[in-house]
Formats: structure tokens, sequence, C-alpha cells
């Protein structure tokens, strides 16, 4: 018996475009070839995106090289989670940048990869605390700078001259 990757490309793309844009996702996930093959489809929404990851990460033997960020639906690797995200499901995580600008990291510290880092409100990164010194962070109201980011906000800040 062929199989789906056995037919013309032409074939393949009416079949294809029957599809809903979850089951096309997980058609293209099947093979290389079907990979290969298929035509990006258009993202689905972002309640059928997270669904779909949702079942893809239930569904795995082992824990996905990637995860999905459910305020932005990016797909990212561990290193842009803290490790508290990363170990929670689908619907509750989100990644560092996204965390930084709902300021749900604001002075706080959290762990990358078991390394203590605080969020930085510029680059939106976690940046280890080991090199604080050298980054020299700064804090205004709510937010923390590592010094690349401070350099060039502070030529903006207008200060009142003293006396």
């Amino acid at each position: 018996m062929a199989g789906l990757d056995k037919l013309p490309p032409e074939l393949l793309g009416m079949i294809t475009d029957q599809l809903a844009p979850t089951a096309h996702l997980s058609l293209r996930m099947t093979s290389k070839t079907l990979f290969a093959l298929t035509q990006p489809n258009p993202m689905p929404s972002k309640s059928a995106w997270v669904l779909f990851n949702l079942a893809f990460e239930k569904h795995c033997r082992r824990r996905p090289a990637q995860l999905v960020c459910t305020l932005c639906s990016r797909i990212l690797g561990h290193d842009s989670f803290s490790d508290s995200q990363a170990q929670k499901s689908l619907p509750e995580r989100f990644c560092i940048a996204c965390g930084v600008s709902s300021e749900k990291y604001c002075r706080g510290y959290f762990k990358v990869g078991k390394i203590r880092c605080f969020a930085c409100a510029g680059c939106r990164k976690g940046v280890s605390v080991e090199n604080e010194a050298e980054y020299g962070a700064l804090i205004t109201k709510k937010r923390r700078w590592c010094r690349d980011c401070w350099g060039p906000i502070s030529a903006f800040i207008v200060t009142e001259p003293k006396g």
C-alpha cells in the first residue's frame, strides 16, 4: 500500500488544503518527507495552537527539546524559560521575555539551568547574578537593567542639578 509521501505533489497539496491547521501541523510532523513535501499552512488560532502543543507534550515520550510560550505562542528552547516555568504544563507557561513585558519578573530572581538570574528590562533576557558585578545591575522603579541596556538609556535621563 502506497503512503501519502508517494502521491504526486499536486494531489498531496489538494488533500492538505482541506485539513484543519492543527491537523496539517500534525501531518507535517509525521515524517521528514511529508514535512518537505507539504507547504506551511497559516498558523491556527492561539487557542488551537496551545491545545495542539498541549496534546503534543502530553503524548511525548520524553521531554520536548523546545517549549511553547502561551503569551507569545513562540516555540523556544529551554534557556528562554526559567526553570520553574519550564517544569509547568503549557497553559500556565510563559517565556522570560513575556515575563519581563508583563512585569511578572520584576525585582526578583529566578533560575535558568540552575543558575541564579535576574530579568533585564531592556534585552528581556535572564542575566546571571554571577555577572551582576560585571553588568552592574541597575534598578529603576520595578525594573532591573543590565549595564549594556542601561548605557544608552542613561544618556536620555535628565537629572536636576544639585544645590
